[in-house]
This record gives C-alpha cells, structure tokens and sequence, in this order.
C-alpha cells in the first residue's frame, strides 16, 4: 500500500470515527474546526446540507494528501534533475579528454573500485601507455576497442 493510500485511510478512519463519537469526544476535540463541523451542537436535519459538509470534510483531507504526495514527487524529480546533471557534467569532463587516469578509466567504464579496475586491466589486458612508472594513462579509443572485443568474445 502506498504513502499516499495509507495517509488517505488513516484521515478517513479519523474523519468517520470523529462522526460516531459525541461532541465531548477528545479525539474530535483536539481539532476544534472539524469537530464543529462533524459534531457541532447545531447539527442540521437536512440530509443534503450534512452530504455536503461531509463532502466538504472529504475534499479538504484528500487535498492535505495530494498536497503531500506531490511534494514527494516534487522531491524525487528534483533529485533525478541533480544526478542528472551531474552525469552529464561528468560525461561532458571525460570526453574533452582523449587521454584518461586510473581513476578517470575506473569512471568511464563503470568499475567499483580503482583496485577493482586496476586488477581487471592487469587480468584482461586493458590496454595502457606510460608516461612514467607510477601514472599509466588509458585512451578512450583503446578502451572502446577493448569493450567491443570483449563483448564480441562474451557474446560470440
């Protein structure tokens, strides 16, 4: 069951068990503009005009609900514009470079780890160039040739 339906039937239970108690009730005390209208001393005759408070009632409490749901949404989306743009600040960085770090690597083709990378080039033989002992750089171009290989070899 969902927030948004769980929210909704506990205002619904509140709501109708506010309407079964007496006006002394504590629970339809607490809120003293409900309880007026659920329970007040000038309680009409009128069927109609007591459906259309009810409705009333009904229409504020699912308003509350949509009112929070949406903020949820609100939220969720703007945290996926963030990570997006974020991704996207990152691809932008990666491809101005042909040349690429360990880490830059790592980043590029989704490893876990530096080390994990590290002994997946030393198992598989990623391509690498140094440029002194203790900074091999990876090209781009190389390390796409070597993915299409492997998927040629995993998939063939």
């Amino acid at each position: 069951m969902s927030l948004k339906e769980n929210d909704y039937e506990s205002e619904t239970l509140r709501f109708e068990s506010c309407r079964a108690r007496s006006r002394s009730s504590t629970i339809c005390r607490g809120n003293a503009d409900r309880s007026f209208l659920l329970s007040g001393p000038k309680r009409s005759q009128d069927p109609l005009a007591e459906k259309i408070r009810e409705l009333e009632e009904a229409k504020r409490i699912l308003e509350d609900v949509e009112v929070k749901a949406l903020s949820g949404v609100a939220l969720a989306l703007t945290e996926a514009v963030e990570s997006l743009s974020q991704t996207a600040k990152d691809l932008a960085e990666m491809r101005s470079t042909e040349w690429m770090t360990t880490e830059q690597a790592t980043k590029y083709l989704g490893c876990e780890s530096v080390k994990a990378f590290e002994k997946i080039a030393a198992r598989e033989g990623v391509p690498k160039h140094y440029l002194s002992a203790r900074a091999p750089r990876y090209n781009r171009a190389e390390l796409d040739r070597w993915l299409m290989d492997r998927r040629q070899e995993v998939c063939g």
